[in-house]
């Protein structure tokens, strides 16, 4: 379809609603409203063609990894040093990639969902002035409890929520939907006209901008553009 988590059996949507992260109306077909009118982008660990992340193997999920680090700290210049408020990934598999090398396996199996209280090594924004969060996966191929799945998404649309009524009520003039959230998924959800035309994680969250999304295309060479679905 072009349009990111639209694989009718994944619940990314739902959850989104369920949170009031998006409105009660949107679906997949609204994703190319979502950076504009919410502040709320989504992109993926890896910009690759398909719909199971569970294919790709450490070498792959590691360069992945590297890449993504690169296109947020590009985001990060391209928006004047202003991070999204939250990132939020959609799963601990990729997430936890992030930590290799600098934690016990034990340690990253047991982190825990919801808002983190440590960044990994190499993270580009500044802690004090960006959360980051871990989600439950939305693939219907993950397999838990629909409380499991739900909670995480409830707490991440409550801090939102707060978020907002502080950009409206901040001095600086920051209107809803600048700087906001950043969703970042395994593989598989963005097509080559999202990814240039309205996210990379960052630039989809980020405060307008003319600039084009480089970053996105230069990481994602030789690795294939997402078309996928899940």
């Amino acid at each position: 379809s072009g349009l990111p988590y639209s694989n009718p059996t994944n619940r990314f949507y739902n959850l989104l609603r369920l949170g009031k992260v998006v409105p009660d109306t949107f679906t997949a077909r609204d994703a190319n409203r979502m950076p504009a009118e919410l502040g709320v982008g989504v992109t993926d660990l890896g910009l690759q063609a398909g719909s199971d992340a569970n294919v790709y193997g450490k070498s792959t999920m590691r360069r992945w990894a590297a890449c993504l680090l690169r296109r947020l700290e590009a985001h990060l210049h391209r928006a004047g040093g202003q991070p999204p408020v939250i990132v939020a990934f959609t799963g601990k598999r990729h997430f936890s990639i992030l930590w290799e090398g600098c934690k016990p396996a034990a340690e990253i199996a047991a982190l825990p969902f919801g808002r983190q209280n440590e960044f990994p090594p190499l993270w580009p924004f500044d802690p004090h002035r960006s959360e980051l969060w871990l989600l439950r996966s939305s693939s219907g191929r993950a397999a838990m409890t629909t409380e499991e799945r739900n909670a995480p998404y409830e707490c991440l649309g409550r801090r939102l929520a707060e978020v907002r009524r502080e950009q409206v009520e901040s001095k600086d003039g920051v209107s809803p939907g600048e700087h906001t959230v950043v969703v970042v998924g395994e593989e598989g959800k963005l097509d080559d006209a999202a990814a240039a035309g309205n996210t990379s994680a960052a630039a989809a969250a980020a405060k307008p901008t003319s600039s084009s999304d480089d970053a996105v295309r230069g990481c994602s060479t030789g690795e294939g553009q997402a078309t996928g679905d899940d």
